[in-house]
């Protein structure tokens, strides 16, 4: 019996089209799973990110503001990258030189994140008793063909809480992401 030295042609396609079946069913659930988790990590980040800048201005005994970046120079809606804790001494509702008390890299590589906050703000301030001046949320929208939304909201007694995901949205929720 002669020995074999390798695979045949049939071995090799057969072996090829089993793989490309495995990775055309995998593929898209690997990826939904990424931006699963970018999805909890964010709002996870923002969750904690909004109890600190609470914390903060309890133990600095002032009021602060607290809004969303792409650049840590001002506020904008909707971000991705950073929330800008800053005392606002000039009254602009934008963080100056010298006002920046602390930058949180929330880093949503797969989506953004909308602010939404009473009257249309783009910020909401923190009191030295830290409740909040204003009630609203913080909306993560995934960039994805499957849209996966993630809330944090927050009450006036400053209070955050989840509000649901796209899986669990009926509780306590009717806002989504714009499209």
């Amino acid at each position: 019996m002669k020995a074999s030295l390798g695979y045949s042609l049939l071995e090799l396609l057969i072996s090829l089209s089993l793989l490309a079946i495995m990775t055309t069913v995998g593929l898209p659930i690997f990826t939904y799973s990424l931006n699963e988790s970018d999805a909890d990590a964010s709002s996870q980040r923002i969750y904690r990110a909004w109890q600190h800048a609470r914390s903060q201005a309890l133990t600095q005994a002032k009021t602060l503001t607290l809004c969303g970046s792409n650049d840590g120079i001002s506020c904008i809606s909707p971000w991705q990258d950073q929330l800008i804790l800053f005392n606002d001494i000039d009254g602009d509702h934008e963080p100056g030189e010298g006002e920046v008390v602390h930058n949180y890299p929330i880093e949503a590589s797969r989506g953004s994140i909308q602010s939404r906050i009473s009257f249309g703000l783009k910020y909401t301030k923190i009191t030295q008793a830290g409740r909040s001046s204003l009630t609203g949320s913080f909306l993560y929208c995934s960039n994805t063909t499957e849209p996966i939304e993630r809330k944090i909201t927050w009450n006036q007694p400053g209070r955050p809480y989840y509000t649901g995901t796209n899986r669990n949205y009926t509780t306590r929720s009717s806002v989504h992401c714009e499209s």
